[in-house]
């Protein structure tokens, strides 16, 4: 009995500190939104998508878009517009922007965040740029994706530059969210004014994100950094790599799209060509772990990589979902695939396209698997979109 005083009045004494400590962290006060299924869907993609697998997300990142040498944010083309709205309305899907940067410790180029955070019209010019997609009423929000920032003053100056951004928006309407990887670092205070961080935990050597590796990384990252695990979403890959032992190198890699068309293979079975992927085994696992983990969500990369008939990953996941928060099993109708007349050049090997694979590939060419981004991405991330 005077255990259990003890600890009433241990935990009254925090609650009073928590009002009266500036900085002392509860995490209740942290506004914490319904467990969201999150998907990038890659420009060169959105023609492939179907209603069947547009209907199971919550939310759908646009990726993407790529930052002007003036550092303002390079436009979406006209007639992606009508596609993203239908899709809202049709779907109640909310839209983020993706806005991609491969610049930073890797590289000197010094476009995107690398002068953003050097220069401050550029960095003025960003802003505003956020600012009119905010008002612009097509997206709900922004995903930043800068996979090499420095990880000493870029990251710190980064994360000034988000705390800046997330205070002049208004998060009811208007959100960001960010793609790390597990070993980057973000302040918390940071953190946690975000809608999300898409934690891409995967692209591991060897067997490329096990179950076990994800509740590792998770641990780890939450621990180093303290943030409110609300604001984590972690990725699921829907593509396999390639396996040393199995004939393949980690460079080998292949949609699920395609393997289900290539090979055979049953939900436990993680193993197929060489490949290593996420069964639908591995999916509840890793599901059933962030929602009992109070994750905010899940991320995949990507939606245009799933099938659209009754072995799809994304349905797996609303499933577990579903059976977890003791919603109603959702009656999945194969809807009429949503079809768009092809938005771009199809990608031809052979044609200067740097992503082009340097291995041989005799089942399946490279422009036919979703898995690849072909090298018009690279134009678009680059800021030169609106040549197009």
């Amino acid at each position: 009995m005077n255990g259990t005083i003890l600890i009433m009045n241990k935990l009254l004494l925090l609650l009073i500190l928590s009002f009266t400590i500036p900085g002392l962290q509860i995490w209740s006060t942290i506004p914490v939104e319904p467990f969201t299924i999150t998907a990038y869907v890659p420009v060169e993609t959105m023609h492939t998508l179907s209603g069947y697998n547009l209907s199971m997300v919550d939310r759908i990142i646009y990726f993407g878009v790529g930052i002007r040498a003036d550092g303002s944010i390079a436009p979406v083309p006209s007639s992606h517009i009508p596609i993203l709205k239908t899709w809202k309305e049709q779907f109640g899907i909310k839209i983020y922007l993706g806005i991609v940067d491969h610049s930073g410790l890797r590289t000197s180029d010094p476009r995107g965040f690398n002068g953003i955070l050097r220069v401050p019209p550029m960095e003025q010019n960003f802003i505003q740029s956020v600012h009119s997609i905010a008002s612009g009423g097509v997206f709900h929000g922004i995903d930043i994706n800068w996979e090499w920032p420095d990880p000493g003053w870029e990251t710190q100056e980064f994360g000034k530059l988000l705390y800046r951004l997330t205070g002049e928006l208004d998060s009811s309407s208007f959100g960001v969210s960010v793609a790390m990887s597990p070993w980057q670092v973000i302040d918390k205070h940071v953190a946690n004014r975000l809608t999300t961080i898409n934690l891409m935990l995967y692209d591991n050597l060897g067997y490329h994100s096990t179950y076990p590796r994800m509740v590792q990384d998770l641990d780890r990252f939450m621990k180093t950094t303290g943030i409110h695990p609300s604001r984590i979403s972690p990725g699921l890959p829907y593509y396999g790599r390639g396996i040393g032992t199995h004939g393949r190198t980690w460079y080998n890699a292949l949609s699920y799209r395609t393997m289900q068309r290539l090979y055979q293979f049953n939900d436990e079975q993680d193993v197929v060509g060489g490949f290593y992927f996420n069964n639908k085994k591995t999916l509840q696992e890793k599901v059933t772990h962030s929602l009992k983990t109070g994750l905010g969500g899940v991320m995949i990369w990507h939606l245009g990589m799933d099938i659209h008939a009754k072995d799809s990953l994304t349905q797996v996941i609303r499933s577990t979902i579903n059976v977890h928060t003791g919603e109603p099993g959702h009656l999945w109708v194969l809807m009429e695939e949503v079809t768009h007349q092809p938005l771009f050049i199809p990608y031809q090997p052979g044609q200067g396209n740097h992503e082009q694979p340097v291995f041989p590939f005799p089942k399946i060419p490279a422009d036919q698997d979703p898995w690849y981004i072909p090298a018009i991405f690279h134009s678009l991330s680059m800021g030169r979109k609106e040549e197009l």
